[in-house]
């Protein structure tokens, strides 16, 4: 396993994990003091009905109560009544400031939980699981998130860092050949205007 730690501001780190099998150890990643009884994963529709039961078992399998809440997949879906609807379910299980959000998706499921967690109670700690190689290499990381408004991409957002990122390669299994290749597309597009 690879630990990246990133500095994103002088009082703010991020923990990107990288690795094989880290899917099975995914409790231990994640700091205990925030892991409460009850695990919030938030994924969409697409991601939840291939990999949400083995995320349940996972941490069913540490002892703890899993809520998957599960938006539309696609594009389309990154609005703002996506997160009002988010925001319904958070209030419906009484989730409050130390419960962290798990986000099990691609980019469009990071950058939505991203922006849920920055504004729900002034900000609540989240963990991103990026089920593409595109969200693994920019969505996951760094800590832009957003939601599309109006028809204007990614117009609502900010700068929130993720608690933990954690990059598992057994998600790729599941990833479609198209999929793979506009992750790679970011990776070379990265490295050529990387300082």
């Amino acid at each position: 396993m690879r630990v990246i730690t990133e500095e994103l501001t002088r009082s703010s780190q991020s923990h990107v994990y990288i690795g094989q099998d880290l899917l099975s150890h995914l409790d231990a990643l994640i700091p205990q003091a925030l892991l409460q009884e009850l695990v919030l994963v938030i994924s969409d529709s697409h991601v939840a009905s291939i990999w949400g039961a083995t995320i349940q078992k996972v941490f069913e399998e540490s002892g703890r109560n899993v809520k998957l809440i599960n938006f539309q997949a696609g594009e389309e879906y990154k609005t703002m009544q996506t997160v009002n609807f988010l925001l319904a379910n958070l209030i419906d299980v009484k989730a409050h400031r130390r419960m962290p959000l798990i986000a099990l998706g691609g980019g469009v499921v990071c950058d939505t939980v991203g922006f849920l967690a920055s504004m729900f109670m002034r900000g609540v700690p989240y963990v991103t699981i990026p089920t593409t190689l595109l969200a693994q290499v920019d969505a996951a990381i760094g800590g832009k998130v957003g939601i599309n408004y109006e028809g204007k991409k990614n117009h609502l957002g900010g700068f929130y860092a993720p608690l933990a990122v954690v990059i598992d390669p057994i998600f790729l299994t599941t990833s479609s050949e198209r999929d793979i290749a506009s992750g790679l597309a970011e990776v070379v597009k990265m490295s050529i205007i990387d300082s």
